[in-house]
């Protein structure tokens, strides 16, 4: 049996048969909910939380917010190699530790962000590996990857090993570790991760595999293709986690996305979305308009996801729109110069109709 043919067990059936994206009135309500995301999560057995930088978690505000709504939160850059490992043979965590100071003193766990990532790679390391062999390079990846996860050992509940590893045409994106080591660089780190801390989930996170276009379909076969690669050489690999940067330009197919979460299921991985926020550069109208369509679509997403029950959770890339990354990309703006409203709140912190959608998706999901 193929893993196409799982997809006639189990799964959310009512979803498994829907083609097309839902459409929501004009008139649907996401009127505002009383209590906190946190509290919702809570109830369910779900994670909710957010991406979180050190500059930013200076802001009360923002403190405020996080205690309220979030019972995880990951580094956004402080967990990444090139701020892990400014300098060769150097290791400075001053930056995650205060984020994890924070998150331990209001009862959230923590996730780690990122092992391997083509877009993390320091300065130095180029010519440091360009001089390796196949086995030094294997070698030094599994040392590097060893030490951060050892360091961390018992205050990380998720690792993601594994980020952005290819595109819809199969090209690996990280050279340094591929150029040597090929896709057997993913393995290494796998392994490595295991070694180190056993009781962290070690999770392959990936983007652009959900949405109605041709090469988020070709991305999303050729992820799956390396994660079944992956479970057949032994590489201890147990969760997927989908980035959820989500653009209303793109329609969303409800019975598409369960299939495939269904096969992940089938595989046996937990599941997560990772880094939801919404590019609305695509709805033309009013701020009504454009937050009620970027509700809709991540009301969809949510409410597919969270009804397979090895869905974890979700976390959102920022929880306000001042402190997100979309705010400050000078490639993602609206043709009308308007700004974009990517978060569940806006950038005075209060709440828009996709904090809303989040909160009844939580509501309407199934207890863990």
């Amino acid at each position: 049996m193929n893993r196409r043919d799982l997809l006639t067990l189990g799964g959310a059936a009512a979803f498994l048969a829907a083609a097309v994206p839902r459409i929501i009135p004009a008139a649907a309500a996401f009127d505002d909910q009383p209590g906190s995301l946190r509290a919702r999560a809570d109830r369910k057995g779900l994670l909710f939380g957010s991406a979180v930088n050190g500059r930013a978690l200076g802001d009360p505000r923002l403190q405020k917010v996080l205690i309220s709504d979030a019972n995880i939160l990951v580094p956004e850059n402080e967990l990444k190699w090139d701020a892990v490992m400014p300098a060769p043979d150097t290791y400075d965590f001053s930056r995650a530790e205060a984020i994890y100071a924070f998150a331990k003193a209001n009862d959230m766990k923590m996730r780690g962000h990122t092992l391997t990532w083509y877009r993390s790679e320091p300065a130095w390391a180029a010519d440091r590996i360009a001089g390796m062999s196949a086995a030094q390079t294997g070698d030094f990846l599994e040392d590097y990857v060893g030490h951060v996860v050892g360091h961390w050992k018992g205050r990380i509940a998720q690792w993601d090993v594994i980020n952005e590893p290819t595109t819809a045409k199969g090209v690996l994106l990280e050279k340094l570790w591929s150029a040597k080591l090929g896709e057997q660089y993913m393995d290494i780190a796998l392994h490595a991760t295991a070694q180190a801390d056993p009781h962290a989930l070690r999770m392959m996170n990936q983007t652009l595999i959900a949405q109605e276009w041709w090469w988020e379909d070709k991305q999303r076969d050729e992820t799956l293709r390396i994660v079944e690669g992956l479970l057949k050489r032994g590489a201890p690999l147990q969760g997927f986690g989908y980035e959820a940067h989500l653009r209303t330009s793109y329609a969303f197919s409800e019975g598409k996305w369960a299939r495939f979460l269904e096969e992940l299921k089938q595989m046996g991985l937990k599941f997560m979305i990772t880094e939801l926020d919404v590019d609305d550069s695509g709805t033309i109208g009013d701020v009504d308009a454009r937050d009620r369509a970027s509700a809709a679509l991540v009301k969809s997403l949510l409410d597919v996801s969270l009804s397979f029950d090895h869905c974890l959770g979700v976390l959102t890339w920022a929880a306000a729109d001042r402190y997100s990354w979309l705010m400050q990309d000078k490639d993602r703006k609206r043709s009308d110069g308007m700004a974009l409203r990517p978060t569940p709140r806006d950038a005075d912190f209060q709440k828009k109709p996709v904090w809303n959608a989040i909160a009844q998706a939580l509501d309407a999901a199934p207890a863990r």
